[in-house]
């Protein structure tokens, strides 16, 4: 099991930086990839995001008046940045409600329409995907969706592909002492017979998956 104190130490670390690096290596691909499907968020009442980083998906999913965000972190100092970044472009954020806390703390108090999933599931093992999957369901209303966007690999990915994602894990093993130590498939531990999937993208070595609960 990971040590969530090594891990919030590691990622307040990297707060400061965390977009530049992520703008260097990727460029803007991995803010368009998450934005692909935003629209089936539109008529939630509740939206819940696991590990929300420095608020770019955040931005976009106010401005779709949303009635509530739970937005989830780990680290204190990615929430600050945050805030940072919501109150310099001038966003409303009477509507969300920062937890500074681990996936594990955290139980939802009331019903959930949707739970993003944005660049957080990949720090973990397929085990502990299921638990997290497991963990939340309960509290997501029949019908509710996981909104997913994550790295994926398949055999016949490009070589160069393969290298960037290895290289990332290693980053962030050594600076953050992320649970996984290599991609999961993360896509498959989303079971057929609790979940459709009702949108598929892929892209290089993105993908985005809407899961509906049945």
């Amino acid at each position: 099991m990971q040590s969530t104190v090594q891990v919030k130490r590691g990622y307040n670390r990297l707060a400061g930086l965390y977009d530049l690096l992520k703008q260097l290596v990727f460029g803007n691909a991995l803010n368009r990839a998450e934005l692909h499907s935003i629209e089936w968020l539109k008529e939630c009442d509740t939206v819940l995001i696991l590990g929300g980083g420095t608020g770019k998906f955040l931005e976009s999913l106010i401005r779709l008046n949303v009635k509530q965000i739970i937005y989830v972190e780990l680290s204190d100092k990615m929430i600050e940045k945050t805030k940072k970044r919501i109150e310099k472009n001038n966003e409303n954020t009477s509507r969300v409600i920062f937890v500074q806390k681990s996936w594990e703390e955290y139980v939802p108090e009331e019903p959930i329409d949707a739970i993003v999933c944005n660049f957080f599931l990949d720090m973990y093992p397929e085990h502990s995907i299921k638990r997290i999957i497991d963990h939340n369901s309960l509290s997501m209303k029949q019908g509710g969706i996981w909104y997913i966007t994550d790295f994926y690999l398949q055999a016949e990915s490009a070589r160069l592909n393969k290298y960037l994602v290895k290289t990332m894990y290693a980053f962030f093993v050594t600076m953050c002492s992320i649970e996984a130590r290599q991609l999961p498939n993360i896509f498959s531990c989303f079971s057929a017979k609790e979940f459709d999937e009702k949108v598929r993208l892929e892209s290089n070595y993105l993908r985005q998956s809407i899961f509906q609960k049945k």
